[in-house]
């Protein structure tokens, strides 16, 4: 990422944030998982633990995005001062800076991950 990129997104996001996001990427803790069906599941893998990150809610929601974290329920949900969680950020930039860790994964592949993030 350039200079010029990260003070475009130093205007929109907190240092501390966009640093977050970008210590998640090179740790390589972005894991897109794409099933023989054509969807495609992330996770954030960070120290706090690891979170199944819903990027894509569909048209009709207000925030096309939703992350299980502690830190989006209060920031973005409840107080609102952040446009959105480290995780949600590190999967956007991930993905269109071609960081993505890629997996296959199959139906018992993916209700391992619901139920390790619900259960």
């Amino acid at each position: 990422v350039d200079e010029e990129t990260i003070t475009k997104l130093e205007s929109i996001f907190s240092e501390s944030l966009l640093l977050a996001a970008l210590d998640l990427i090179d740790c390589e803790g972005v894991i897109k998982y794409t099933t023989p069906w054509g969807r495609v599941h992330y996770e954030a893998v960070c120290s706090q633990g690891t979170y199944l990150v819903h990027p894509k809610l569909g048209s009709d929601s207000t925030l096309g995005f939703y992350c299980p974290c502690p830190a989006f329920t209060y920031t973005v949900l409840v107080a609102g001062s952040h446009p959105m969680c480290k995780h949600v950020l590190a999967i956007r930039l991930a993905e269109r800076l071609d960081k993505c860790v890629e997996r296959q994964l199959g139906l018992d592949g993916l209700a391992f991950i619901i139920a390790r993030q619900f259960g």
